[in-house]
């Protein structure tokens, strides 16, 4: 990897960060220090990149520190879509969290309301990489991919999961550091995956579809939405804020 690529790859690793931490909040820059891990120099350099590029607005407000929020509409690029997606969508699951916390659900409820959740958004998902890959195979191939159970949408699962096994918040027995580098590394290829299951297939998939009427398109949504209509009003609005929802209706 050369010079150029490799701060190409630094760049965009930092760019996730950022907007993994910032999702659709408004934080501070003490706020995304902690939550990104990057140093004060770096973050400051990207947030000022990314305000000039139209990706981050800085609120200043009346005797407050300044916040920074994400600009809706401004994240052009494919893969920053899908980070953003796999962020927010996890708000779907904010009422489960809070009653894993009471104790309010017994486990045959907290199994039929998670069911029913995950099941959704897979279906969205599918949906959503089906109507964008009609005009861009590719794209629409990676977010069936990408764009669900992602390790941010499996942490916020698996949270949920443990609380409800545990009966609410728990402690770990001893901190767990996390180290560079966090995954394992091998030697050689451990496991060579069949090719159905390499990343680009559905891309393949999708430029060789039949033509796909616009009419079947809206009556499955109206379907989704009617069956899960709360569900389909956030993950709407989500398409919205990534600016998804005209390539989807397109």
């Amino acid at each position: 990897m050369d010079t150029f690529q490799y701060q190409r790859k630094k760049k965009q690793e930092s760019e996730e960060k950022i907007i993994n931490a910032l999702g659709g909040k408004e934080r501070r820059f003490t706020e995304l220090l902690r939550r990104t891990g990057l140093s004060r120099p770096v973050l400051s350099a990207h947030m000022k990149r990314m305000q000039k590029e139209g990706k981050v607005k800085k609120i200043r407000q009346k005797n407050q520190r300044p916040r920074y929020k994400l600009v809706a509409g401004a994240l052009k690029h494919g893969y920053i879509r899908r980070i953003l997606f796999s962020v927010l969508s996890t708000q779907l699951f904010n009422d489960v969290f809070a009653a894993t916390g009471s104790g309010a659900w017994s486990d045959e409820e907290f199994v039929r309301r998670v069911s029913k959740k995950i099941g959704v958004l897979a279906i969205f998902v599918l949906y959503a990489g089906l109507s964008i890959g009609r005009e861009d195979p590719e794209e629409g191939g990676k977010w069936i991919e990408d764009a669900f159970g992602t390790l941010i949408q499996k942490y916020a699962w698996r949270r949920c999961f443990f609380r409800q096994i545990l009966g609410g918040e728990y402690d770990l027995k001893h901190p767990v550091i996390l180290q560079e580098p966090v995954a394992p590394e091998f030697s050689g290829e451990l496991v060579r995956l069949p090719e159905a299951f390499v990343h680009g297939l559905t891309a393949k998939i999708l430029s060789e579809l039949p033509e796909i009427s616009q009419d079947k398109m809206e009556a499955f949504k109206r379907s989704l939405e009617e069956v899960y209509p709360k569900e389909m009003e956030k993950l709407n609005k989500i398409l919205v804020l990534i600016e998804h929802e005209s390539e989807v209706k397109s």
